[in-house]
C-alpha cells in the first residue's frame, strides 16, 4: 500500500515496461512467470482500491475540515488526528505526512491550525496516481494472459503423445489387479465435495468446466467491453451540471448489462450482503461461477454509495460452498478404455482452444481496446472534475465528487478484465493437467 500513497504524497510516477515476446525457447519460462504476473495484477488492484477508498477518507475529511474555523480545540485537532489515522490505516503511511497540524497559541487558549487544504491535497495527489497505476495492472494483466496461453503447446504436445499411447492400448489387456488405482490429489477432481471416479464423471465434469469458461469467455468479456464503451460515452457527456443524472446513467447501464448475465446452472447465493447473486453449476477444485449485482432496493442509497458498490459488482470464481467442501480420505478411480481416454482429451483440448482464444484473441483485444477508450475520455474529463472538487461552493465540491465517482469506474473495469478471467485460465490449464494424469495412470493399467 505505500507504494500507492507514498508516491502520491511524493508526486511521483511509476513506469511502465513492454510486453514479452513468445518463442519457442522462452516457452518453459512463460508458463512459470505467468502466475506472477498475475499475483502482482492482484496485488497491485487491490492497493489501487484500497487507495481510491482512502482518497475518497480524505476528501470527506476535507470537507468536514473546511465547515470549521482555521483555529480549532485542542479536543477538535484529535478527532481530526483520528480520521487521518483511520483515512491511512494498513498503510505504512504516517498520518503527519499528509495532514500537517500546527500548534498555535490563541487569546484564550493554547490550539492546533490544520493545513485545510493538505487533506485536498492529498486526495487529488492518491487519485493520480491511481490512474499512472491503472497502467501498470493493465501491463500486468496483458502479460499474464499472453503467457499463460504459453501452457498451451506444452500440454498439446502432451496431449497427443497420449493419444498415441491410448491407440497402442487397444493392443493390450487391462490388467485386472490395476482396473482402479488411488488419486493421489483428489481436491482438484472433485466438484461440491464430490471426487469423480471414472471416466463417465469426468468428461460430464470437463463439459460443465467447458461451460463455465464459454460463458466467462463469450458471454460475461463482452458484456464488460460494452460497460467499458458505454461508461466512455457517458465520461464524456458528463458536465458540471448533469453529474447526478449521468451516476443514474452509470447505474442503469450496469443494471442493464449485469443483470442479463446468466451463469449456467445458476441458482440464488447470499453470501454478500446487498447484492442479488446467483452461483452456477459446481466445478472441478471445488468453486463455481457467481454472478453478483448491486440491489438498490436493499436500503436508501445515495449516488455515491450506490456506485461504489456497484464497482464491486461482477462475476466472480468463489467456493462453491462457503464453508465446508473440504475432500478427505481415499479416494479411487476407474481405469479408462482407450476410447474413453481419447474422449477425456478431447474434452481438454476443447478447454485448451476456450484459453488460446481468449489469451491471444478478439476477446481480450476488445477488452483492451475498451480501456484505452475509458482511459482516453477520462484523461479528458478529469481536469474539469479536478476544477469542480477546487470549487469554494459545497454543491460544485458534490459535483465533483459525483464526476470523479464514475471516473473511478476505471479501476472497476481493470478488474472486471484480470477476474474471473485470470483465475479461470489458470484453473482451466490446472483441471485439464488433472485429467490428463487420470489418462496417464489409466495407460499404465493396460499390459
Amino acid at each position: 500500500m505505500r507504494s500507492i500513497l507514498n508516491l502520491a504524497v511524493e508526486s511521483a510516477h511509476l513506469p511502465v515496461g513492454g510486453m514479452y515476446t513468445l518463442s519457442m525457447e522462452e516457452e518453459e519460462l512463460l508458463v512459470m512467470e505467468a502466475p506472477v504476473d498475475l499475483a502482482a495484477a492482484d496485488a497491485a488492484a487491490k492497493e489501487a482500491g484500497q487507495a481510491l477508498e482512502i482518497g475518497e477518507a480524505f476528501e470527506d475529511l476535507a470537507e468536514v475540515m473546511g465547515n470549521g474555523s482555521d483555529e480549532v480545540t485542542p479536543r477538535e485537532a484529535e478527532l481530526i488526528g483520528v480520521a487521518t489515522q483511520m483515512a491511512v490505516a494498513g498503510t505504512e503511511v504516517e498520518p503527519e505526512s499528509t495532514i500537517p497540524v500546527q500548534e498555535v497559541a490563541t487569546e484564550s487558549a493554547r490550539g492546533s491550525r490544520i493545513a485545510m487544504e493538505a487533506a485536498t491535497d492529498t486526495a487529488r495527489r492518491i487519485w493520480n496516481t491511481i490512474l499512472e497505476y491503472l497502467k501498470k495492472i493493465w501491463k500486468y494483466i496483458s502479460d499474464f494472459f499472453y503467457k499463460v496461453v504459453g501452457n498451451v503447446p506444452v500440454m498439446r504436445r502432451q496431449i497427443e503423445g497420449l493419444k498415441t499411447k491410448a491407440e497402442a492400448c487397444r493392443k493390450m489387456e487391462l490388467n485386472k489387479e490395476k482396473s482402479d488405482f488411488k488419486i493421489a490429489s483428489p481436491a482438484g477432481l472433485a466438484e461440491d465435495g464430490k471426487v469423480v471416479k471414472n471416466a463417465t464423471e469426468l468428461k460430464a465434469a470437463l463439459s460443465t468446466l467447458e461451460g463455465a469458461a464459454s460463458f466467462a469467455f463469450t458471454t460475461y468479456a463482452p458484456a464488460v467491453v460494452s460497460v467499458g464503451e458505454g461508461l466512455a460515452k457517458i465520461i464524456g457527456e458528463v458536465k458540471p451540471d448533469n453529474t447526478a443524472a449521468k451516476c443514474v446513467e452509470v447505474k442503469d447501464l450496469l443494471k442493464s448489462k449485469f443483470s442479463a448475465l446468466k451463469v449456467p446452472g445458476a441458482s440464488a447465493d447470499t453470501r454478500y450482503s446487498g447484492y442479488n447473486c446467483q452461483i452456477g453449476h459446481p466445478l472441478l477444485g471445488g468453486v463455481s461461477l457467481l454472478t453478483k449485482q448491486f440491489s438498490d432496493s436493499v436500503s436508501e442509497q445515495g449516488h455515491l454509495g450506490s456506485l461504489e458498490r456497484w464497482r464491486k459488482a461482477g462475476l466472480e470464481l468463489v467456493p462453491t460452498k462457503r464453508t465446508g467442501g473440504e475432500v478427505t480420505g481415499e479416494h479411487k478411480f476407474a481405469a479408462m478404455s482407450p476410447s474413453e481416454m481419447e474422449a477425456v482429451l478431447g474434452n481438454i483440448e476443447k478447454i485448451l482452444r476456450l484459453v488460446e482464444d481468449f489469451g491471444r484473441g478478439k476477446k481480450f483485444g476488445d477488452l483492451k481496446k475498451a480501456s484505452e477508450t475509458l482511459k482516453t475520455a477520462s484523461g479528458k474529463a478529469a481536469s474539469e472534475c479536478d476544477k469542480l472538487q477546487n470549487s469554494e461552493k459545497d454543491d460544485e465540491k458534490l459535483k465533483g465528487r459525483e464526476f470523479k465517482a464514475i471516473l473511478s469506474f476505471n479501476t472497476a473495469f481493470a478488474s472486471w478484465t484480470k477476474d474471473p478471467a485470470g483465475q479461470l485460465m489458470g484453473h482451466l490449464l490446472r483441471s485439464g493437467k488433472s485429467a490428463i494424469v487420470m489418462v496417464e495412470r489409466s495407460i499404465a493399467c493396460y499390459k
